[in-house]
């Protein structure tokens, strides 16, 4: 499932659907869900690795759970924010209301990454596939994925430090 960006909003549209800007949209195809960018508080995630679970937790106002890790759904999300020690390691954020996603179907990655802050034209493209798309950003010094996990699932948007460079 492809995205298309319309005033902040992201709108699925299939890859056949997808017009150039001019171009004739006699076969752009309806919006079936509506992906609205993250809510400020959670916008860029990457900024809280490498802060401590409790203090991540308090900016957002989410509780961690014993381990330190901060799980919760909202607004047709799902999110992680991994504890590894303590401190955030990873940041994870499924777009639920895009299930179920499509290994076949290129993905697109500008339109999701936008949704939670982050330009591509920011990052460096590592790995390109049809469901999965890797990036580095090497003024965080993060690995930043966009992927089609399960077909099952929606989208999902992660970071971290643990592959950055490989």
């Amino acid at each position: 499932m492809m995205f298309r960006s319309v005033k902040g909003i992201l709108i699925p549209v299939s890859v056949f659907g997808m017009v150039a800007c001019g171009g004739d949209q006699s076969n752009s195809v309806p919006p079936v869900n509506v992906i609205q960018k993250l809510p400020s508080v959670y916008l860029q995630p990457q900024r809280f690795i490498g802060q401590p679970s409790q203090s991540v937790s308090k900016k957002i106002n989410k509780p961690s759970n014993s381990v330190g890790n901060i799980v919760f759904e909202e607004q047709g999300r799902r999110f992680l924010f991994e504890s590894t020690d303590g401190n955030i390691s990873f940041v994870e954020i499924t777009f639920t209301e895009t299930a179920p996603c499509d290994f076949e179907t290129l993905i697109d990655s500008k339109s999701l990454l936008k949704a939670v802050g982050i330009e591509q034209s920011d990052l460096e493209p590592s790995n390109i596939q049809t469901h999965s798309r890797s990036f580095y950003d090497h003024t965080n010094r993060l690995k930043v994925r966009v992927s089609c996990v399960s077909e099952t699932e929606g989208y999902t948007v992660s970071f971290s430090k643990k592959y950055y460079g490989l």
